[in-house]
């Protein structure tokens, strides 16, 4: 899922269960978006696979942020981009 604020900042959200909005929606702070799934492989700290009884395949939500550039935004900026209003797209 792709979320575009209306700064132009973009959010990517994978490994999502399943989705709760549409393409177009406006969505509020707060609001939820979809349930965090189990698809992919979670990884600790260094990278390596953590295994555990789902076989590494536990519930995890991947964020990627990009700038309204398209340039990748670093993680600990997520507070800045989430005070803003977001849209789906």
């Amino acid at each position: 899922m792709e979320i575009t604020t209306e700064n132009g900042e973009k959010i990517l959200l994978s490994h999502l269960d399943s989705i709760h909005v549409r393409e177009g929606d406006f969505i509020g702070a707060g609001e939820s978006v979809g349930f965090i799934g189990n698809t992919g492989n979670v990884l600790d700290a260094k990278g390596m696979k953590i295994l555990d009884r789902s076989g590494g395949k536990g519930s995890h939500l991947d964020v990627t942020m990009k700038d309204a550039n398209g340039n990748y935004v670093e993680p600990s900026d997520i507070a800045k981009i989430y005070q803003t209003a977001q849209y789906a797209s």
